[in-house]
């Protein structure tokens, strides 16, 4: 029996990446699974983001991009490889933001006692935070008049 939401497309899509962009690759893990294997390495999940928008456009640039680039690419690498990308691009951005295929942000750590689980405290972006690994590898931050947070 198919996987609930599961369509022909998306088989036909997974082959097409196996065989042609990431031979070996698995790029359909749901985030269970890659949650489960975090935790069993001994890593504790700090938090997980659905990105799937987000990446989408990101994938959409690079496509916008490679079509700047067609006759470089093709001149460089041939037609076969510009074709195969031109689809793989284009086919991603459209499945990304249809919600056909997700892309998840996890943000874990190794579960250690001397941890400082704080340091994510009063961060709304996780961007840029570095999680010490020991207390003499804390920066002091201080706050600027526009609101961002910086090393002293």
């Amino acid at each position: 029996m198919p996987v609930i939401g599961l369509r022909p497309e998306d088989l036909i899509w997974g082959l097409f990446m196996s065989k042609y962009i990431f031979p070996g690759a698995d790029a359909s893990l749901p985030l269970s699974d890659v949650v489960k294997g975090l935790e069993k390495a001994g890593f504790e999940i700090h938090s997980a983001e659905n990105v799937s928008v987000h990446y989408g456009l990101t994938i959409q640039r690079w496509h916008q991009n490679w079509q700047k680039n067609e006759r470089a690419i093709m001149s460089t690498y041939g037609q076969r490889w510009y074709r195969l990308w031109h689809l793989f691009l284009a086919w991603s951005w459209r499945i990304a933001m249809q919600g056909n295929a997700a892309c998840f942000q996890v943000v874990a750590h190794k579960n250690l006692d001397h941890f400082d689980r704080k340091v994510f405290v009063g961060h709304q972006s996780l961007g840029g935070v570095r999680a010490p690994e020991r207390e003499r590898d804390r920066v002091p931050l201080t706050t600027s008049t526009n609101g961002t947070a910086h090393a002293e």
